[in-house]
């Protein structure tokens, strides 16, 4: 059977036809079907690039420049003008005269439809009243230049069902700004887009690639642009010294500083530009997304970069772009549905003094991959900004390879929070470090109802990395108050969190079942810094196989515990409970460590040099086959009790 089919591909040609055609796997999760579907809306939308034009009223056919400019000066009313052959424009633009209210389409043609083809250096159309392109081509001899169509003066309107505005070229010299290539929207203009076809436009800039303005590829709109089907595709924006596409923006869209875009439907695809492959927001532009497609586009930062403007993401896909689905820069990106899937080099980044909230939807499937240097964050990666996490939003089955957190990365100065009911689930961080969360220098808040789980840090056969297998703390804080922090995996230490150094404060929620394979710290491993478990904190469940299956605790290290708080039903061969290194400290202000198991020190083991004091609180039902069901202490590898290391106050209850 033939079918209308979409082919998107990496580093081609963007291609609508009839063929025999099955679908495609776009994603592994559960984006599938929404993606699906959201493909199947676009092809309706765009097919209307092949369709003929059918219309109740009868149009004024042309066939020469001559006839076509007499046809568009002498019309009254709305007026459909019909192109009966390609027509060559001489030494001028085609003008739209404000008041005229013109469409432009075809007739006569078997297949496709017939061409505007636009003078030397020369917009092809301005459009100063009303234009609907329904029908026809707009565009430019290879040898020559200029715009597809210019909508500058006040209350002009593009309007765009059908046809193709294709293969022009806007060329800067020296230091004068360029953009728009196929279509330029001004601030008191507006551009529709329900069908169609955007491609193979492109903008060349001069020579100072760090300061001018080439942008636009595609569409450029200081006004208002909405677009609810067709095709944006194999648009370019480069510079023409440096280096290919260096300093250029929106190979697809440019959204400049008084503009809107608006995104309901049709697909973005196989542009190209050094910012924002596919779309770029500039300060005080904005750009909301209800769906549609944004795929394949290429760029240094983002598939959709955003500078100092807004991004509202309720619904659609940003996905398969490189670098990075969505590059948060200074500006804000909200994102309450919609899927953001299998993009290189993080989902989303969120750099200086960019926010990023996330209500809602679905990040998954990204990769980020370390070389020379470590990669960051496969689903997110926070270098500067802010991250809030909340609703039923999801960071799943992401991955960063040779690098720091699978799902979510915070460096050095910046913030995530995390609450509602929102979870990080099944990332991996291969030959790294944090599978789910890796905070550097940075600050995590975790409360609510949010879940980070079944994610994986590994060591691979190099047998590097491996370690915090839910999150990893170095230099930054980890504050838990809320949520559930369980099933997840480190090869070596830490498979629910590694705190490499800075802190790790827990006064709620659930810390459990999670594992370190080879090596300690099942529940926490705390290798430099402290830890406090405060208020209704759990530890339980959690596996080691060496030491410390609910809490190890490394040398110049401390831990506290107090209030209700409860370390219970954790295994290791030493130290079930809690495991004290040499030089380390454990206070038991209050709370329960009950349940544990090991072969020496089922609930607490005491290493050398290493001290307890238990103010309060209760060691229960602790087992150990070897020494010590409840609490041991030694000193030296014959295992010799040493009890001066220990304080017991008289608030603390024994029992079997």
């Amino acid at each position: 059977m033939n079918d209308i089919c979409l082919h998107i591909t990496s580093g081609s040609k963007f291609d609508l036809h009839k063929h025999n055609c099955s679908k495609g796997n776009i994603l592994s999760f559960v984006a599938l079907l929404f993606i699906f579907v959201l493909l199947l809306s676009s092809f309706v939308s765009t097919f209307n690039v092949f369709s003929s034009f059918v219309s109740a009223a009868e149009p004024v056919q042309v066939g020469t420049e001559a006839t076509l400019r007499s046809a568009v000066n002498n019309a009254v009313g709305s007026t459909v003008i019909a192109f009966t052959a390609d027509i060559s424009l001489t030494n001028s633009a085609l003008n739209i005269p404000a008041g005229k209210d013109i469409t432009l389409t075809s007739v006569g043609k078997s297949t496709g439809f017939w061409k505007l083809i636009g003078a030397d250096n020369q917009a092809t159309i301005n459009v100063d009243g009303k234009l609907t392109l329904e029908g026809i081509i707009v565009t430019h001899t290879e040898d020559s230049t200029g715009r597809g169509v210019t909508v500058v003066t006040p209350g002009s309107i593009l309007v765009m069902s059908g046809g193709a505005i294709v293969n022009n070229t806007v060329i800067g010299s020296g230091y004068i700004p360029c953009y728009g290539g196929g279509v330029f929207v001004g601030s008191d203009g507006s551009f529709t887009m329900s069908g169609g076809m955007i491609s193979n436009n492109t903008v060349v800039g001069g020579y100072d690639y760090s300061s001018v303005d080439v942008s636009g590829g595609g569409v450029y709109t200081n006004g208002s642009f909405v677009m609810s089907g067709g095709a944006i595709a194999n648009n370019t924006v480069m510079r023409s010294y440096y280096y290919y596409v260096a300093g250029s923006m929106g190979g697809g869209v440019f959204v400049g500083s008084d503009g809107s875009f608006d995104m309901s439907s049709g697909v973005i695809a196989n542009n190209n530009a050094t910012a924002g492959g596919g779309v770029y927001v500039s300060s005080d532009g904005s750009f909301t997304m209800s769906s549609g497609i944004i795929t394949n586009n290429t760029a240094r930062d983002g598939g959709v970069y955003v500078s100092g403007g807004s991004f509202d993401m309720s619904g659609g896909v940003v996905a398969n772009n490189a670098d990075s689905g969505v590059y948060v820069s200074g500006g804000s990106f909200d994102m309450s549905g919609g899927v953001v899937a299998n993009n290189v080099n993080s989902g989303v980044f969120v750099g200086s003094d960019g926010s990023f909230t996330m209500s809602g939807g679905t990040i998954t499937n990204n990769t980020v991959v370390g070389g020379v240097w470590f990669g960051y964050g496969g689903g997110v990666h926070v270098s500067g900004g802010s991250f809030v996490m909340n609703g039923n939003a999801v960071v799943a089955n992401n991955t960063a390879i040779l690098g720091f957190g699978g799902g979510v990365y915070v460096g050095f100065d910046s913030s995530f929070t995390m609450s509602g009911d929102a979870v990080i689930v099944y990332n991996t961080a291969s030959m790294g470090y944090g599978g789910g969360v890796h905070v550097s220098g940075g600050s995590f808040v975790m409360n609510g109802n949010a879940v980070v789980a079944n994610n994986t840090a590994n060591s691979g056969v190099s047998s590097n990395g491996g370690f915090g297998g839910g999150v990893y703390v170095s230099g930054g804080s980890f504050d838990m108050s809320g949520g559930i922090l369980s099933n997840n995996t480190a090869t070596y230490s830490g498979g629910g969190v590694n705190v490499a150094s800075g802190s790790f404060d827990m006064s709620g929620g659930v810390l459990a079942n999670n594992t370190a394979i080879r090596s300690d710290g099942g529940g926490v491993y705390l290798s430099t810094g402290s830890f406090s478990l405060s208020g209704v904190a759990v530890v339980a469940n959690n596996t080691a196989r060496e030491r410390g299956g609910g809490v190890y605790v490394s040398s110049d290290c401390s831990f506290t515990m107090s209030d209700a708080s409860i370390v219970a039903n954790n295994t290791a061969l030493y130290g079930g409970g809690i495991y004290v290194s040499s030089d380390s400290s454990f206070t038991l202000n209050n709370g329960v460590i009950a349940n544990n198991t090991a072969r020496d020190g089922g609930g607490i083991y005491v290493a050398t040099w290493g001290s307890a004091t238990l103010t309060g609180g209760t060691v229960s039902g602790n087992v150990a086959s070897g020494n010590g069901g409840g609490v041991w202490i030694t000193d030296n590898p014959n295992e010799v009790a040493d009890f001066r290391k220990l304080f017991v106050d008289t608030g603390v209850v024994f029992t079997t």
